[in-house]
């Protein structure tokens, strides 16, 4: 067991008892575990203890008042002073220094010597009262002195000796005193902090234990438990009056957290307000509590909340931008709930090419339109001000040339931030051969309905680049090149929305999805030259109740380890098949209907996998076909294979049916056959004779080394 050592200095006072009666009076708790006293030549005393440093327990010296704050020494050390390094090597853990600035009263019975270690540790001497010592006088005058000096100071005037002798001899010895414990030096404190900042980091010891179970209980995921224990913690705090604004606040802002784990939003809320309130200079619990609201569903307020926590940030000269994905984050959140929260900065208006957009061209330009015309004062925050003819730099504003027309949306990209909106006014717009990189939260908007306003591109480079979390609607995009209309590419926190959009391209797939993208489509009409939507990598795009056709292959290609979802969309009349998942893709599809297209309705091989849910397939050459280790899960589906079989399975791919309807010709394996023949599904006869389509149009085999054909 190792040691640990408290170095306590104080005054020395002008009658001093011994030792015995001072630790007595100071801890009287403690002295069991004391092994001895040591004595330095500074007038402060090293108490040695077994183990940890026990707490000194109120109250402190025979005058003191009750109800003192209770002190924890267990904290690890800073660098020790010079004079001090040798002591971890000898055994000693934990330091702290303790001031203690009050007289201790006189017991004349109390003369008898004590033990004090030098160098033979055999001989022992007797400590008698400092007042019968030289160095002990000498020490009595200094400070004396120095007290003097303070009480002058404060008077601002000098102190006359004779009076200050007299003073002297009139003062009562026993009189009480209210002791002032004041830290002189401990671990906790920063560089560069001050006294009252050192006496405000404190912290009970009790709360203290509290608060580190909970975190405990947190990481392991146990929100309950660690409810509990910041709810124990916070009493405490609260009923002793103990614990500093930011030990509240840490409380309150870890209780939201574990509130928000246990989907008590609106508690969660209330304590991260607390937590902002207590200390409005962390940033911690303005997180915490736009996150709440977001589940709330107060957006507006969430993102109030957010630029408060950035301008904490600014203040702090932070550049971390902690705030930005939670801000995205809410803007996709309330744009899937119909609201534009996460879009409500400047308006960008961009103009329509008008006459000349058969050249390609972009809007004509307009000297009174294309000039910095208006100048704004913002704030700190980036919000704007009411502008003054002389707006006072020093006051944090600053003066901008704001331009709020543009020829382009390339041009009017570049010139938007975050939350900005940017609308198509009615017309064609050009993209000059020009890809748009969307890498900003914007709302993209087309001026009245979809067909009102029309991108027309012309290049080889795709139409939309988005690389960030945005919002595009009522746009007729019409894109004429060997690339795809519209690409997404990024992390998991790229989670564009395009909604209520045209997406057509002559050469190229329509949308292209990859990386570990999110991307979801809404109520848009989608085809290509090659696929409507082509997903690859980890990519997972969501599309809802659209509709994709008119493409020269297949209306849904999946590759790699790619995982879209349709809900409720209609994939009808492409050139080849409705849905093929291939690699080790993952095709979840709900409520879709799928019918009209020139080859099988859905298509797996290779260990590509689908899951058909409520789903009708007919009208196509060929319903559910599956090859090599292909897997489909359908679920109260209708499948109708048209002038092909219904079902066909080869090699060791698997059909798993249940509650599902198949009107057709069935071709499958064992495995597949015992589950088309449960009780819960229905096998129809064909109406009409169906056979294996013939090698011509898309089951024509055509080797391309530049694309993976099944």
């Amino acid at each position: 067991m190792g040691q640990s050592f408290v170095h306590l200095s104080f005054p020395p006072p002008r009658v001093s008892p011994s030792i015995a009666h001072f630790l007595s009076g100071i801890v009287p708790a403690a002295l069991g575990r004391c092994r001895r006293v040591r004595p330095l030549r500074s007038g402060s005393f090293l108490l040695p203890f077994a183990g940890d440093v026990p707490p000194f327990l109120p109250p402190v010296g025979s005058g003191s008042r009750p109800g003192t704050s209770r002190l924890s020494l267990r904290v690890p050390p800073p660098p020790p002073p010079t004079g001090e390094k040798k002591l971890p090597r000898a055994g000693f853990v934990p330091v702290r220094r303790f001031s203690f600035p009050f007289r201790l009263p006189m017991d004349p019975g109390l003369k008898g010597p004590i033990e004090r270690e030098r160098k033979d540790e055999t001989k022992r001497c007797d400590l008698r009262p400092r007042g019968e010592s030289r160095l002990a006088r000498k020490m009595e005058a200094k400070l004396q002195k120095r007290r003097e000096r303070k009480m002058a100071e404060r008077r601002g005037v000098g102190t006359d000796r004779k009076e200050r002798d007299r003073n002297n001899t009139t003062a009562d010895p026993d009189e009480d005193e209210t002791v002032e414990v004041r830290i002189k030096w401990d671990s906790g404190r920063k560089h560069g902090a001050n006294e009252h900042e050192t006496n405000e980091s404190v912290e009970d010891g009790q709360v203290k234990a509290f608060r580190l179970e909970g975190n405990e209980y947190l990481q392991v995921e146990e929100p309950e438990m660690a409810a509990t224990c910041y709810l124990k913690a916070l009493d405490i705090a609260e009923r002793r009056g103990t614990d500093t604004p930011r030990g509240l606040a840490k409380l309150h802002s870890n209780l939201a957290a574990a509130y928000m784990k246990m989907k008590k939003f609106e508690d969660a809320a209330e304590h991260s307000e607390r937590a902002a309130k207590l200390d409005p200079e962390w940033p911690k619990p303005l997180y915490r509590l736009a996150q709440a609201q977001m589940e709330l569903g107060l957006y507006r307020g969430a993102m109030m909340t957010c630029r408060k926590g950035e301008a904490v940030l600014d203040a702090k000269k932070d550049n971390s931008r902690e705030f930005a994905p939670l801000m995205d984050k809410i803007a996709y959140v309330a744009a899937l709930n119909g609201s534009l929260a996460g879009f409500d900065g400047r308006i960008l208006e961009v103009r329509s090419a008008g006459e000349e957009a058969w050249l390609g061209r972009e809007a004509p330009e307009d000297p009174v339109l294309d000039r910095k015309k208006e100048t704004l004062a913002i704030d700190a925050m980036g919000l704007p001000v009411k502008h003054s003819e002389n707006v006072d730099n020093g006051n944090g504003c600053t003066e901008i040339e704001e331009r709020f027309s543009f020829r382009s949306l390339k041009e009017a990209m570049e010139a938007a931030k975050d939350g900005d909106r940017i609308l198509l006014l009615r017309g064609i717009h050009n993209g000059s051969g020009r890809t748009v990189k969307v890498n900003k939260r914007v709302l993209i908007r087309g001026e009245g309905t979809m067909t009102e306003t029309k991108y027309d591109q012309r290049a080889n480079t795709p139409t939309l680049r988005i690389t960030c979390t945005s919002l595009v609607q009522n746009v007729d995009f019409d894109m004429s090149g060997f690339r795809e209309c519209i690409l997404v590419d990024g992390d998991q926190t790229v989670r564009p929305i395009i909604e209520h959009c045209s997406i057509k391209c002559s050469g190229d797939n329509g949308i292209y999805t990859c990386g570990n993208s999110h991307a979801v489509f809404r109520h848009c009409k989608i085809g290509g030259r090659k696929s409507g939507c082509c997903a690859i990598e980890n990519s997972c795009p969501a599309l809802y109740n659209c509709t994709l056709s008119n493409s020269g292959f297949q209306a849904l290609l999946c590759m790699d380890e790619s995982h879209p979802t349709l809900n409720r969309c209609l994939l009808s009349d492409n050139e080849e098949e409705g849905v093929v998942v291939m690699d080790d893709a993952q095709a979840s599809i709900f409520s879709t209907e799928i019918r009209g297209n020139k080859g099988p309705g859905i298509d797996v091989s290779q260990g590509g996998r689908a899951l058909l849910d409520d789903c009708t397939v007919a009208g196509n050459i060929g319903g559910v076909w599956i090859w090599e280790s292909g897997f489909v899960n359908a679920q109260n589906a209708k499948i109708n294979g048209g002038k092909s079989h219904a079902i066909l399975v080869d090699g060791s791919g698997i059909l798993h049916a249940h509650h599902t309807t198949v009107d057709g010709v069935v071709h499958a394996s064992e495995p597949t056959w015992r589950s088309l023949t449960r009780g819960d599904n229905q096998l129809l006869e064909p109406e009409h004779p169906t056979e294996l389509p013939l090698e011509e149009g898309c089951f024509k085999f055509e080797p391309d080394r530049f694309t993976r054909k099944q």
